[in-house]
């Protein structure tokens, strides 16, 4: 959900954080930290996998410290900031007021239209909720697995 809001906020960076576990989400110390900057016209998904192969780096950095150590690795200097995303937040951009703009319709569409979370953009006018589901023509920000070769079968 982090993507989501940084892509609709038009955010000029991005993260990936590894840190120590606590109850509360994403509040433990924070052990390492990679930032990048967002491409304009970055998607949803392609902000994804940027944050990933970030995450993969800073994971593979890390590796040998965590295979080793029975130690807690080394908090850093940075401190958590910015608003949390929840399902919750995410939840309240599907829901359409009935006056929306059309470019702020628009904007809603190209970065919460693809139904992820299992949760759809929806209006509700007169009593009746009604949800938007993309056509097929129209491109959504949404994976596809496409087999790189075919697959041969061995005989």
């Amino acid at each position: 959900m982090p993507s989501h809001f940084a892509v609709y906020d038009k955010a000029k960076y991005f993260g990936a954080t590894a840190h120590a576990m606590t109850e509360r989400v994403d509040a433990g110390p924070i052990v390492a930290c990679k930032m990048f900057g967002i491409p304009p016209g970055t998607s949803v998904l392609r902000l994804q996998e940027l944050a990933f192969v970030e995450l993969a780096r800073l994971f593979w950095s890390l590796a040998p410290a965590l295979a080793t150590q029975s130690e807690p690795l080394t908090e850093i200097p940075i401190a958590w900031s910015g608003t949390k995303s929840t399902r919750r937040s995410y939840a309240a951009m599907c829901e359409i007021p009935a006056d929306i703009s059309n470019g702020e319709l628009e904007r809603r569409i190209a970065v919460f239209g693809a139904g992820h979370y299992d949760i759809s953009l929806t209006v509700t006018l007169h009593g009746r909720q009604f949800r938007f589901t993309p056509e097929p023509d129209i491109p959504v920000d949404a994976p596809s697995i496409v087999p790189a070769a075919p697959v041969l079968e061995p005989a």
